[in-house]
């Protein structure tokens, strides 16, 4: 009984040292965000506002991408953290 109880709390140390490793993850990509401004003394262009808007829709597509691969890299990791914990219980009660 006292070495399931070990077992059990090994197994949560080592799960809230992946939760916590995950989650202090930096990203060393940095995104540069480019602005764009007119200075005009008549008619504002219509043509810098949709350059603008439109290279604003692709920072935003790109950072979305961004997101959503490193969301299922973690998944990935973290699944298969899970699975190794579980292996290396089952392995430490003799199954």
């Amino acid at each position: 009984m006292k070495r399931k109880i070990i077992v059990l709390l090994m197994t949560v140390a080592v799960l809230c040292t992946v939760l916590v490793g995950c989650g202090n993850n930096k990203n060393n990509e940095t995104t540069t965000t480019t602005t764009t401004t007119q200075t005009t003394t008549t008619e504002p262009s219509s043509n810098t506002t949709t350059s603008t808007t439109n290279q604003m829709e692709e920072d935003l597509t790109k950072a979305s991408e961004n997101a959503s691969k490193n969301a299922s890299e973690v998944a990935t990791d973290l699944s298969e953290a899970a699975s190794k914990t579980g292996d290396a219980v089952k392995d430490s009660m003799g199954r």
